[in-house]
């Protein structure tokens, strides 16, 4: 049915064994486990550190991380 329509996959491209990937941020294991990356957290709470310096000088700053969070 690929063929009907001109489309051919390059399987080399591909793996199909994988036990972990990571995507959007997250890190999926096989056995379903999924979990933020610590990279990331790291940055956030580097960034949150940093912007809270600036807290008194922000209207509603506190909504606009939360939306951050």
């Amino acid at each position: 049915r690929l063929w009907k329509v001109i489309l051919i996959l390059d399987l080399k491209s591909y793996a199909f064994t994988i036990k972990k990937v990571k995507y959007l941020s997250y890190i999926i294991e096989v056995g379903a486990q999924v979990y933020l990356d610590l990279e990331k957290l790291v940055t956030i709470c580097d960034f949150l550190g940093f912007a809270n310096f600036y807290r008194d000088f922000i209207p509603n700053f506190s909504r606009l991380i939360e939306l951050l969070i």
